[in-house]
C-alpha cells in the first residue's frame, strides 16, 4: 500500500509540473500574440489619416472596440512593447490627463 501512495504521489507531482509549466506557456503566448496583434493594428492604421492631424494614434476605447480585448490586456501588451508609443491627452478644461492614446512608433 505504502508503494502505491508513493507512486500516486509521484505522479501527482510530475503531473503538476507539467500542468504549471504549459498554462505559463500558454499566458507567454497569449501575451505575445496580443501584442503582435496590437501593433499590427497600430501599423495599419497609420496611412489612414482620418484628417490632417491624425497621426495615427488611437485611443484606449478605440482600440478595445477594433481589437476585443480588454482595457487590461490592451495597455499590458503596449507597456511590454518598445515598438508602441503611449501618450497622455491633457483635457483644455481642467488640465488633467483624460485620454490614453496609442500609436506605432516612428522614431527609428
Amino acid at each position: 500500500m505504502s508503494g502505491y501512495l508513493s507512486a500516486t504521489a509521484n505522479i501527482a507531482e510530475i503531473l503538476t509540473a507539467v500542468i504549471a509549466v504549459w498554462f505559463w506557456i500558454r499566458t507567454v503566448y497569449k501575451a505575445k500574440k496580443e501584442q503582435q496583434e496590437l501593433c499590427k493594428y497600430l501599423a495599419a492604421e497609420y496611412p489612414k489619416k482620418r484628417n490632417k492631424d491624425d497621426g495615427g494614434d488611437r485611443s484606449l476605447l478605440h482600440l478595445v472596440a477594433a481589437l476585443k480585448m480588454t482595457e487590461d490586456e490592451i495597455i499590458q501588451a503596449a507597456f511590454h512593447s518598445n515598438d508602441i508609443e503611449i501618450r497622455l491627452t491633457h483635457s483644455a478644461e481642467t488640465g488633467r490627463a483624460d485620454i490614453i492614446t496609442f500609436s506605432l512608433r516612428r522614431d527609428y
